[in-house]
């Protein structure tokens, strides 16, 4: 089999994941009405005459949810006027707007936030606020709604924040750290939307782009009991902003919060959860099984390595390379290698790129002159970092032919510009948006014959 036989399959493979995540197909498969009753999941609620559902939420891929739930209950509304949604906004990503009927569908920035996410925020809460005790809030989250909806505390205010997140972004945080302390400079997240809706039913319906999908982490865990606290907060900063670049007032808001001098986010056990219902309806392990069986029709035969990858992308693109090459050493033939997660990027340099195409030109380093290994590194959401590819595919002379065109891979890696590199060579893989997130997958090909 040729390189780039291997190559189409490996496309193949990341194409049947990113049909296999679409959050309508999601939605529909985890909502349904049977007579009075919504059924969510495994939750039965019962519609009564007074009862009213709004809907709001905030992500990437919370469009095509909400489309997908206006369907479902509008197409129903001749037979079951208690369907009808009240009404609702959703906030999503510049450029991921869908057409809806009743749900108001607003645009805001990210990776980092602006002034639209906090009136979108605003607007949130104003509909939580109006629900009653008979009433039900659906909250449609995915990746990127910690970005997209904000209600910021008294004193801090939209320029604290951005330099607060882009500076423990460069640093290197996870999503986990990062989520740690965006729940401590807020009034929605960590469980707080949740709050603010209470004694409404609130049923969360999650796309998860967080690693071993911990709920109180995606997204900020709007309608979910917060684990974290101040203190967890401060150490995120003690541990990422050693040289204290991040605003004095939000060290000093911290540390208010370690003194009781602030009100804590809500923990388990706290009265606002007891009609919260949260329900993952797509996740890594999605993207991986759907991956698997993919690559099995494919004839090949499949490892699963991990969905909970992590650490620096670099760092993991050589851990991954060792274990093909062992793999390729022990005999392996025609094997499928698969990792799902999120590793981050320590940024140093000033170039264009994201964690998986800085994983991809790692791995092709690490790789250069080896024969029969095929390596694709891509995120579901159509991005990465600040190209506007969403990952790229290499094999054993990916480096070589950078040289031949001149290219320096190494002090590209240095400098982080993996876009620059695999956009030389034509190796990028671009998708344009895809609506939904559920992490990043990488796809390794093994074959003697290639």
């Amino acid at each position: 089999m040729s390189y780039m036989s291997t190559q189409v399959h490996a496309k193949q493979i990341y194409q049947a994941v990113l049909e296999a995540v679409d959050p309508y197909e999601a939605i529909q498969s985890h909502l349904q009405i049977e007579g009075n009753n919504l059924i969510i999941g495994k939750l039965s609620v019962s519609l009564t005459d007074k009862s009213r559902i709004f809907v709001v939420g905030a992500g990437k891929a919370s469009a095509y949810m909400a489309q997908a739930v206006e369907n479902i209950l509008e197409d129903r509304l001749s037979c079951n006027e208690r369907s009808r949604i009240a009404g609702g906004i959703v906030s999503v990503k510049d450029g991921h707007s869908k057409p809806t009927q009743r749900i108001t569908i607003k645009e805001a920035s990210h990776p980092q936030l602006d002034r639209r996410s906090l009136a979108n925020g605003e607007q949130i809460l104003k509909y939580c606020q109006q629900a009653t005790a008979e009433d039900l809030i659906l909250c449609l989250i995915s990746g990127g709604g910690s970005a997209l909806m904000e209600v910021l505390p008294f004193g801090i205010n939209l320029e604290d924040l951005q330099a607060t997140t882009q500076i423990l972004m460069h640093q290197g945080a996870d999503i986990v750290a990062l989520n740690t302390v965006r729940k401590h400079l807020s009034l929605i997240k960590g469980g707080q939307l949740a709050r603010w809706a209470y004694p409404a039913r609130v049923c969360g319906l999650i796309l998860s782009d967080v690693v071993g999908d911990d709920l109180s982490a995606i997204a900020s865990g709007v309608t979910v009991p917060d684990p974290t606290t101040f203190a967890d907060a401060l150490q995120v900063l003690q541990q990422f902003d050693r040289e204290r670049q991040v605003p004095t007032k939000i060290w000093d808001y911290f540390q208010q919060g370690v003194q009781n001098q602030l009100p804590e986010t809500p923990k388990p056990g706290d009265r606002v959860f007891e009609k919260v219902y949260n329900l993952v309806i797509a996740s890594n392990q999605l993207a991986i099984d759907s991956a698997a069986y993919q690559a099995q029709e494919l004839g090949y035969q499949v490892e699963i390595l991990t969905t909970s990858l992590t650490g620096e992308a670099r760092l993991v693109a050589q851990e991954m390379v060792a274990i093909a090459r062992s793999k390729q050493q022990l005999g392996a033939q025609k094997l499928c290698l698969l990792a799902g997660g999120e590793t981050t990027v320590t940024v140093t340099g000033k170039g264009i790129g994201g964690r998986n195409q800085e994983l991809a030109l790692a791995a092709a380093i690490a790789l250069e002159g080896v024969d029969g290994i095929t390596i694709l590194s891509a995120a579901t959401d159509g991005g990465d970092g600040n190209s506007d590819a969403t990952g790229a595919i290499l094999d054993g002379y990916t480096v070589i032919r950078a040289r031949e065109l001149g290219l320096n891979p190494q002090q590209m890696l240095e400098n982080n510009d993996s876009g620059s590199f695999f956009a030389r060579l034509g190796d990028r893989i671009v998708t344009g948006a895809t609506f939904t997130n559920v992490n990043d997958l990488v796809i390794v090909l093994l074959d003697t014959n290639s």
